[in-house]
């Protein structure tokens, strides 16, 4: 009898035992589902405001252009960019210029016009003509690739002198066959 009342307080013990450590893990567990829930509840809030924080960047980029149109069509950017031309293209630069041509004009009266030699500071015939064909007045200066006689020059008996593409293609061509004649008789 002593051996079964020793098996029956171990048994016993071992119970009370197991109890103890399933009542330790039972408020472990519903502490880590109060983790959870907490943690489910953030997951939900900050994916709230991804959504939220993506719709306001969609929003933002577009209205984004329209700010930059409205922004380069203001008064606000027409005074930066006179302010900046102001700084970048003072009177000195073309000062200069402008001394050099009168001292030569005190020196030789009439012997140029201050017209024909603009400052090379200045915006040159061909980027006004980028800027807008229909604006820029013709200026004998601006060789004309496609026009062979030179600048200032109209076409006439001086022509001779300036040959045209064709004619110089012509030219080649004809070098071409004479030398397949001469290779053909050798």
């Amino acid at each position: 009898m002593a051996a079964v009342n020793a098996n029956y307080q171990g048994a016993l013990f071992q119970a009370k035992a197991w109890r103890s450590s399933s009542e330790a893990n039972q408020g472990k567990f519903e502490k880590a589902l109060g983790e959870v829930g907490t943690l489910k509840a953030t997951l939900a809030r900050k994916e709230k405001e991804l959504v939220d924080s993506q719709a306001e960047l969609v929003s933002l980029r577009k209205g984004k252009d329209d700010f930059i149109d409205e922004y380069l069509d203001s008064t606000e950017y027409e005074d930066l960019i006179d302010k900046h031309d102001e700084l970048l293209f003072p009177v000195q630069y073309t000062k200069g210029w402008d001394d050099a041509l009168s001292a030569v004009l005190e020196k030789m009266p009439g012997s140029l016009l201050i017209s024909d030699f603009p400052s090379p500071h200045l915006p040159t015939p061909l980027e006004m003509a980028l800027a807008g064909e229909d604006e820029m007045e013709e200026d004998d200066r601006i060789l004309d690739l496609d026009h062979t006689s030179p600048p200032g020059q109209t076409a006439g008996a001086d022509d001779a002198a300036f040959p045209s593409r064709e004619e110089e293609e012509e030219e080649e061509e004809e070098e071409e066959e004479e030398e397949e004649d001469v290779d053909k008789a050798d």
